[in-house]
């Protein structure tokens, strides 16, 4: 009887385990993008000593950092740029957004 009840409330929290997984790889592409822009900025930073205020959208590109950049499908990426440095936020089409990333530039994000 405990197996059952067990296995019943597996079950009964299955539906919920994927809606919480399909979230997160929803938003998957816009971290990895804002990952991205973050290594980017921090070379666009070392080459010309400013970072590159833009906001980005499917289907642009930009050259930053020394090279070019595209966001993914459904992205767009927005990097505001002040005298600490540079702050990056994405959204996507499903209506997600994330929080700001700020950097002051001085730390390479991929050691």
């Amino acid at each position: 009887m405990v197996a059952f009840s067990g296995f019943a409330l597996t079950l009964a929290l299955l539906p919920l385990a994927n809606f919480l997984d399909e979230g997160m790889d929803r938003k998957r592409p816009m971290y990895n993008d804002i990952r991205t822009m973050d290594d980017l900025q921090y070379h666009q930073m070392k080459q010309t000593g400013e970072p590159l205020a833009l906001t980005l959208r499917v289907g642009e590109t930009v050259h930053v950092g020394g090279h070019h950049f595209s966001p993914s499908t459904g992205t767009t990426l927005t990097v505001s740029v002040s005298d600490k440095g540079y702050c990056i936020k994405a959204t996507n089409q499903h209506g997600d957004s994330s929080q700001w990333h700020c950097s002051d530039g001085k730390t390479d994000p991929e050691p």
